[in-house]
């Protein structure tokens, strides 16, 4: 009894889906299409979320200061040789990777060293 009501109200929410869109007056096979497009762009748009957003939500915290560079005491020899790399860089370089740092020090750390 319980699958019948599920099937039941799984039916309804595709009926109120097809009168909410409008896809109730295409014929099968168009509405196959749009569900298939459908699927695909929201699929992308959760893959991408997952995949993106954790490294921008991580830049912008370090942005602000509210977490530590992603650094461990293992990659030290790593953070030595970024923070040469800013040091030698002169103010028209871009360093994508530490942008926000370099944007945050206004080159003064460049223009000190160069």
């Amino acid at each position: 009894m319980a699958l019948g009501d599920c099937w039941k109200q799984l039916s309804w929410f595709y009926y109120q889906y097809l009168l909410v869109t409008a896809l109730y007056m295409l014929e099968p096979w168009e509405r196959t299409v749009f569900n298939s497009l459908l699927i695909s762009v929201a699929g992308m748009a959760v893959y991408t979320g997952y995949v993106f957003m954790p490294q921008h939500i991580m830049a912008i915290l370090h942005y602000f200061e509210s977490v530590s560079p992603p650094f461990s005491k293992a990659n030290s020899i790593s953070k030595v040789k970024a923070l040469s790399i800013v040091l030698e860089a002169k103010s028209d370089d871009v360093i994508p990777w530490d942008c926000f740092s370099f944007a945050r020090l206004g080159g003064k750390a460049v223009e000190e060293h160069a």
